[in-house]
Parts: C-alpha cells; sequence; structure tokens
C-alpha cells in the first residue's frame, strides 16, 4: 500500500514539473481555409532573441498595428518577395521592391528567399494593411530566428520601397538599405 502511494505521489511530482516546463506553449491552428488563415496565432516573436536585430527594429513596434502572428509552412518561392504558402494563399513581403526579371539580381534574390524559407515554417506578423489590391497578404517574415524582409534589404537583394499604410520597420528598413549601398552588396554593386 505504502509502495503505491509512493508511485503516485512521484508520478504527481513529475506531472507538475511537466507543467511547469511547459508554461510557454505556442498555440498555432493549421486550418487552410481563408476564413479562419486569420485566426491562426502564434504568441512569440522569434526575433526578439535574435542578436542581430538591433534596438531600432524592437521599438518600431506600434501599439495600432495587428498585433497577432500566426506560423504557416511555405510551398513554394515566388521571387525575392513573395512566396506561395501550402494553403495557396500568395505573401507579398511588407517593404521589398524586386529586381526587374531581367537583372541578374532577379534569379539570385529568388535563390536568396529559397534558402531563407523554402519549405521552412514562417510567422507572418501583419501591420495595418493586412492585404494588397490583388488579394495577396502583406506581411512581415520570421524564421529561425531571422527577420527575412530585412535580410533581404541587408543583403541588398532588393531595394526598400515604403508602404503608406505599413510602417512599423521603415526606420529599420531605411537604415539597412544604406548600409546595404555603402557597402554595395548585391543590386547596390551595379550602382554608380
Amino acid at each position: 500500500m505504502s509502495n503505491k502511494i509512493i508511485i503516485i505521489f512521484i508520478s504527481l511530482l513529475l506531472l507538475i514539473g511537466i507543467i511547469g516546463c511547459s508554461s510557454k506553449l505556442q498555440f498555432t491552428y493549421t486550418d487552410p481555409t481563408v476564413e479562419n488563415f486569420s485566426k491562426s496565432l502564434r504568441y512569440e516573436n522569434s526575433w526578439e532573441k535574435d542578436p542581430t536585430v538591433g534596438e531600432l527594429e524592437r521599438n518600431e513596434v506600434r501599439e495600432d498595428s495587428f498585433d497577432k502572428n500566426i506560423t504557416v509552412k511555405v510551398k513554394e518561392i515566388i521571387d525575392v518577395a513573395s512566396v506561395r504558402l501550402e494553403t495557396g494563399e500568395i505573401i507579398k513581403y511588407i517593404g521589398i521592391e524586386p529586381p526587374a526579371m531581367d537583372s541578374k539580381f532577379f534569379e539570385e534574390g529568388r535563390n536568396f528567399n529559397k534558402l531563407l524559407v523554402s519549405r521552412k515554417k514562417i510567422t507572418l506578423e501583419y501591420d495595418l494593411r493586412g492585404r494588397d489590391i490583388n488579394g495577396n497578404l502583406l506581411a512581415y517574415v520570421f524564421v529561425e530566428g531571422h527577420f527575412v524582409n530585412a535580410e533581404i534589404i541587408k543583403h541588398g537583394f532588393a531595394r526598400f520601397r515604403p508602404h503608406p499604410e505599413n510602417t512599423k520597420y521603415d526606420k529599420a528598413f531605411t537604415v539597412y538599405q544604406k548600409d546595404a549601398m555603402k557597402r554595395g552588396n548585391g543590386i547596390w554593386s551595379l550602382e554608380e
């Protein structure tokens, strides 16, 4: 009888320990329907732990922005600034102007985007306007601790293009583009 009590007591302690260790759960819905797409939530910004992300980016979060992030899986890379998800939705990266299709940097940028996000789960963060005129989702994209929009601009695979309503990271993007220009990264190696 006393062995059963000890076993029950130890089991309870282990259960309490497991519950305590998993207090930082992430909640992700994977319903692929468009109606439920925006209900998919992820309650963590992985980029906040990224030491390469500067204070400028962290301080740019506005209270009036859409503050819920969703985690989704990439099916296809369209170009440096857009991907198709397994749900069929197309994501356009906020703040990114891809190079012309006839530019040598079009394919290089696409390959860089592929390296970062292909077949991976990405986290989307929205700003004020969630869709473009074609119905594509507009988002800031994060993967494995990297801020994809920023990485593309930093490496010179695209220009920063301000959006009139989605301005959350404009200051950071401006800093990254100036640095890429100064270093002659990517498209800026051809500029005079």
